[in-house]
C-alpha cells in the first residue's frame, strides 16, 4: 500500500507544508527480495568498536571472518554515510568505565552511519550478584531503545544482544541476523542468546534445501508471504488452512510449488491428517513448523460471550499446544527442528476489546520461553514472532484515521509489510534459530505501545 506521507512529501506544495509543520517523511526501508547469502555481510562496511580495549577475546572478529564484511577502522570522526553496520562490543565486561567509553568512542560515529544502517550492541548478560553490572546492563537496554527511536527516522535499526556465559558460539549467527536487510523492520529489541542450544553452523546458499516446512494459516497475508519465502530458500512447504479458504490455499501452495492441506487445526484429527500428508509425500518428519494461524473475536470483556472467548482460545493456543504434543509423541519433529510461533504486539501491550486475543498471544510468549528449554536436548529451537502494524487487506479496512495513527506509532513512522515478518521467520528457520531460541522477536519497527 503506498504510504500517504511519502506521497505528500513528494509533492512540492504539500511537501513544503508538511515540512513547515515538521511532519516526518518516512524513509523507504532497505528491503530485499534476495535469498540468504553464504557470506551475509558481503559488500557491507562494518565498524567494530571494542569497549574495554582491543583484542578483548570476545570472538566478534572471528565471527566476522568469512562473512564478506569490509572492516573499517574507527577514527575520531567519520564521514557521513560510511558505516553500514556498527558493532558496539561490550563483551569485555560492564562497569562505569565501559559506559564512559561508550560515549567517548561511539558518539562521534553517529553521523557516519549510512541511511538504513544497523547498529548492534553486544553485552555480557547481567550478573545478579553485582548490582553495578546489573545497572549497566539495564542502562544499555534504555540506551539501545532510545537510540533506536532517534535513528529510526533514517531507517536505521538498533538492537541489543545479551550474551550469557556459554553462548558465545552463537555470536556469528546473531550478527548475521541483525546485519542484513532481512530484518529491516526489527529495531529497539533486546535479545538473549540461548547457551543451551548447539552451535549454529555457517550460513549457506538455500539453507532449507531438502527440508520440510509446515505453515498454518498459509492462505492469508503473512502466511502466504512465509510459504513463498521458505520455498525460496529451498524448503518443501505443506500449506495448511481451513477448508473455507481452500481456493486461496491452493493458490498459495501453487505459487510456492507446495502441498495444500485444508484442515481445521482445532479438530482432534488434525495431527493425524498432517501425519498422513507427510506419509503421502514420502517424508519422515518436519524440519520447520510455523504456527501462524490465528483469529480475532473482538469485544469488551464485559460484553464478550463464551463462544467468542473459546473460539480464540481454541485456534490461537489450544490447537497449537495439542499439535505440538501429538507431533512430539509421534517423533514427527526431526532432530534440530525449528518451531516458530506468531504472537502479537497485543500480547505484549494489550489492546482494547482483545482480552481473549491478548491472552493467547501473551501465553504463546510464555509457552515458547518454557518450550525452548525442554526441547534443547533434542536440538529443537522455539521462537516467537510478534508483528506490529503490518499492511494487509485487514488493515486496509480500518478507518482512515485509525490506520494512519497505527502506521506512525513506531520509530520508522511507517507500517511493515507481510514480507518483513516472513523474512524474520525464514531467518529463525535457518541458522539463527538455535541462537534465538526462547526469544520473542518483535517485528514492529519499535512500536511505541508495549516498548
Amino acid at each position: 500500500m503506498p504510504d500517504l506521507l511519502q506521497r505528500l512529501h513528494a509533492n512540492p506544495v504539500s511537501g513544503w507544508l508538511l515540512r513547515s509543520f515538521s511532519v516526518p517523511n518516512p524513509v523507504p526501508l532497505a528491503r530485499t527480495q534476495e535469498r540468504f547469502l553464504p557470506q551475509p555481510m558481503t559488500g557491507k562496511r562494518v565498524m567494530h568498536v571494542e569497549l574495554g580495549g582491543p583484542e578483548n577475546g570476545s570472538g566478534v572478529r572471528s565471527a566476522l571472518e568469512g562473512s564478506g564484511a569490509s572492516l573499517i577502522q574507527p577514527p575520531q570522526t567519520t564521514a557521513t554515510g560510511t558505516i553500514d553496520l556498527l558493532i558496539i562490543d561490550a563483551l569485555q565486561g560492564l562497569n562505569g568505565q565501559t559506559i564512559e567509553q561508550l560515549y567517548r568512542q561511539c558518539q562521534p560515529l553517529m553521523r557516519g552511519l549510512n541511511q538504513c544502517a544497523s547498529v548492534v550492541v553486544l553485552s555480557t548478560a547481567p550478573q545478579r550478584h553485582e548490582p553495578v553490572n546489573c545497572a549497566c546492563h539495564s542502562g544499555l537496554r534504555g540506551f539501545t531503545r532510545s537510540l533506536a527511536k532517534e535513528l529510526g527516522r533514517f531507517g536505521t535499526r538498533v538492537n541489543l544482544i545479551s550474551v550469557p556465559d556459554g553462548a558465545h558460539h552463537h555470536i556469528a549467527a546473531a550478527l548475521n541476523f541483525f546485519a542484513t536487510e532481512h530484518t529491516c523492520y526489527v529495531t529497539g529489541q533486546v535479545i538473549t542468546l540461548n547457551p543451551s542450544t548447539a552451535p549454529s553452523t555457517s550460513w549457506q546458499a538455500e539453507p532449507l534445501r531438502g527440508k520440510v516446512a509446515v505453515v498454518t494459516g498459509a492462505a492469508g497475508g503473512i502466511g502466504r508471504a512465509t510459504v513463498l519465502r521458505l520455498a525460496q530458500e529451498g524448503a518443501k512447504v505443506i500449506c495448511v488452512d481451513v477448508p473455507g479458504a481452500k481456493q486461496a490455499l491452493e493458490e498459495a501452495a501453487s505459487a510456492c510449488q507446495g502441498i495444500p492441506l485444508a484442515i481445521d487445526i482445532t479438530s482432534p484429527e488434525a495431527p493425524k491428517l498432517l501425519l498422513q500428508c507427510l506419509s503421502r509425500i514420502g517424508e519422515p518428519g518436519i524440519d520447520v513448523f510455523v504456527h501462524n494461524a490465528g483469529i480475532t473475536r473482538d469485544k469488551s470483556f464485559a460484553n464478550m460471550d463464551q463462544n467468542q472467548w473459546q473460539q480464540v482460545m481454541d485456534v490461537n493456543l489450544n490447537a497449537i499446544i495439542g499439535m505440538d504434543k501429538a507431533l512430539l509423541a509421534q517423533g514427527a519433529l526431526k532432530q534440530g527442528a525449528r518451531l516458530v510461533y506468531l504472537s502479537s504486539i497485543s500480547g505484549i501491550a494489550g489492546n482494547y476489546g482483545q482480552t481473549n486475543y491478548g491472552y493467547t498471544k501473551a501465553a504463546l510468549i510464555g509457552y515458547v520461553d518454557g518450550l525452548a528449554e525442554t526441547l534443547a536436548e533434542q536440538g529443537i529451537s522455539a521462537c516467537a514472532v510478534a508483528p506490529g502494524f503490518i499492511e494487509t487487506p485487514m488493515t486496509r479496512k480500518m478507518p482512515f484515521v485509525t490506520r494512519e495513527v497505527g502506521r506512525r506509532l513506531n520509530a520508522f513512522k511507517q507500517g511493515g509489510i507481510p514480507m518483513d515478518v516472513a523474512q524474520v521467520i525464514a531467518c529463525l528457520a535457518t541458522e539463527a534459530g538455535p541462537a534465538m531460541s526462547g526469544n520473542t522477536i518483535r517485528v514492529c519497527g519499535q512500536q511505541l505501545l508495549g516498548a
